[in-house]
């Protein structure tokens, strides 16, 4: 009798085994060994330093596996005149064999002269970004700073912007990025003008020659909030407002800008909830 309780115990501690979770894949290795077809096109429905590309993965192989897409992961256009991303955030994805997934990337531009993407612009995997291009890109996912502040922080490397361009309606995070970039490049901060319109944003007495309007919508959820000013190479140069948890309800927000300061001949001022453009407006000086 005693065999048999021994012998039903190996049963039950044999079958009790845990399976081996599926392996990790970086997106560059998954491509190198043909496990996935990859397709990156640009995604219009969102600003150049939020969500702007699309990736779609397929999992060629038999096997499941997690797909790594790194933070500092850059994407390069087909067309020179278009920006390349720097994904800001990264991501996992779970593929099971024949499985096709796609996500809307955290990235942001790395050309600031460059237009951004239109809805069907392909992308090409290129290379881990490196140095403080990886250092910044990290410290942006740190913070959350999927904002302008962390644009420009990007540009601060990628196009030698000045450390004072790194400023938004966050003074705090905008301080740390500057702080941060300085840090890592030996460059000095420059001292805050105060009088500078392009670099506050929170004193609209500054404004010389005023432009507004309004925008009117509901939310059904806490949301983060808002209002940019787009070029017409669908390129931010201002946020007009930045409410990171607007309450659910409805709202009516006014947006300003000087016309003196930024007086290109076409802008757009977009409303952005969730890092989705929900209502774009023409404006024409």
């Amino acid at each position: 009798m005693k065999n048999v309780f021994a012998l039903l115990a190996v049963f039950i501690f044999l079958g009790s085994k845990t399976p081996l979770p599926p392996k990790t894949v970086s997106l560059q290795e998954a491509v190198n060994q043909k496990l996935i077809k990859l397709d990156v096109h640009g995604n219009t429905n969102s600003p150049h330093y939020s969500q702007p590309i699309k990736l779609t993965v397929k999992n060629l192989s038999n096997s499941p596996f997690m797909l790594n897409i790194p933070n500092g992961q850059r994407f390069l256009t087909l067309d020179h005149e278009v920006q390349d991303m720097l994904v800001v955030k990264s991501e996992q994805l779970a593929l099971a064999p024949g499985i096709e997934k796609s996500i809307l990337l955290n990235a942001m531009c790395t050309q600031k002269e460059n237009r951004g993407p239109g809805e069907n612009e392909p992308y090409r995997l290129g290379p881990l970004a490196e140095s403080h291009l990886l250092q910044v890109s990290n410290k942006i996912q740190e913070l959350e700073a999927y904002n302008t502040i962390g644009q420009y922080s990007v540009w601060s490397i990628s196009n030698d912007v000045g450390l004072e361009s790194i400023a938004g309606f966050n003074d705090t995070e905008a301080e740390k990025l500057q702080q941060f970039v300085a840090k890592i490049t030996g460059k000095n901060i420059p001292e805050k003008d105060t009088t500078d319109y392009l670099t506050n944003y929170n004193r609209p007495s500054l404004s010389i020659r005023t432009l507004g309007g309004t925008f009117e919508y509901g939310l059904v959820k806490t949301s983060a909030i808002t209002i940019g000013l787009f070029n017409d190479q669908n390129i931010i140069v201002r946020e007009l407002l930045n409410k990171p948890k607007t309450p659910r309800g409805d709202h009516k927000l006014n947006f300003e800008f000087d016309m003196a300061a930024y007086s290109e001949p076409v802008y757009f001022v977009r409303l952005i909830i969730d890092g989705e453009i929900k209502i774009s407006t023409k404006v024409e000086i």
